[in-house]
C-alpha cells in the first residue's frame, strides 16, 4: 500500500541486483516492481524517480509495453493535476539525466526525450528549452544499439525548434545535416520532417498541425476496406 511501497521496493530493487541474471527471476521482478510503484506510489515525483532508478540499471528487462505505460501514466498523471510543478519536475530529472550520464540505454532513452520533447516546450521557458534543444544535439553524437533512438532524438529536436520559432541553433543544423543523407531511411524521414515544417513555419504558417497533418475529426467518418478488396485487380 502508499505507507509501505518505498521501503518494499527500494527491498526489491536491492535483491534485483543479485537475481541470477540468466533466469526469469529479474525480468518477473521489473514487471512487479512497475506494477507496485504504478498501483501505490505516494506521489508523482518518487514514481517518476523510482522508474528512472529502475530503468537506467536493468534496461535490458524493460519491455515496450513498460515503456508505453510509463509514458501514459506519466501524461495522465499531467493530465489529470494540469501542474506545472510536476511538469517542471520532470523537465530537470531528464535534463540533469541527460547531462550527467553519458551511456544511457536505448529504451530509456526513448522514454526520456519524448518526455522532453512533449514537455519543455509547455514550459514557456526559452532559456531551458535551449538548453534541453542543445543536450539533444549533443546526444546525438553517442552510441546506440538501435539507430531508431538518434530518430526519437530528431522527433524531439523538431518539437523545441518550433517552440522556439527555429532560432538560428548551428548545433541543430549540424545534425540535421549530417543525417540527412544516412542509410537509415528512417533519419532521413525524420530530418524531412524537420525540414519541411521548418520552411511552412518559416513561410508564416503559424498553425503547422493544421497545415501538414490531416485534423482529426475528418477520420471519424473514414470508411476502410480492411479486406483489401482495392488490390485484386493487381493480385490477378
Amino acid at each position: 500500500n502508499k505507507d509501505n511501497v518505498e521501503a518494499i521496493i527500494e527491498k526489491m530493487l536491492e535483491h534485483l541486483k543479485y537475481a541470477p541474471a540468466d533466469s526469469r527471476i529479474r525480468r518477473d521482478l521489473v514487471k512487479k516492481i512497475y506494477q507496485s510503484v504504478e498501483k501505490f506510489s505516494p506521489s508523482k515525483t518518487w514514481f517518476v524517480k523510482t522508474m528512472n532508478k529502475l530503468f537506467e540499471r536493468w534496461a535490458e528487462w524493460r519491455t515496450g509495453d513498460i515503456s508505453n505505460k510509463f509514458i501514459n501514466v506519466i501524461c495522465e498523471h499531467e493530465a489529470e493535476t494540469e501542474s506545472k510543478k510536476f511538469r517542471d519536475s520532470i523537465i530537470k530529472i531528464y535534463k540533469n539525466l541527460l547531462k550527467k550520464n553519458y551511456h544511457i540505454p536505448d529504451s530509456h532513452m526513448q522514454v526520456l526525450v519524448y518526455i522532453l520533447g512533449e514537455y519543455v516546450p509547455q514550459s514557456k521557458n526559452a532559456e531551458k528549452a535551449t538548453d534541453v534543444l542543445n543536450l539533444l544535439c549533443d546526444a546525438c553524437d553517442r552510441s546506440f544499439e538501435k539507430d531508431n533512438t538518434i530518430g526519437w532524438i530528431i522527433a524531439a529536436i523538431l518539437e523545441i525548434h518550433l517552440y522556439l520559432n527555429f532560432e538560428s541553433n548551428k548545433r541543430v543544423d549540424k545534425i540535421i545535416e549530417r543525417f540527412r543523407s544516412s542509410k537509415e531511411t528512417h533519419l532521413q524521414q525524420r530530418c524531412k520532417e524537420y525540414l519541411e515544417v521548418k520552411a511552412v513555419h518559416k513561410g508564416g504558417e503559424v498553425d503547422i498541425k493544421r497545415c501538414l497533418f490531416t485534423p482529426h475529426s475528418e477520420f471519424k467518418n473514414t470508411s476502410y476496406d480492411y479486406d483489401l478488396n482495392f488490390l485484386n485487380d493487381y493480385v490477378q
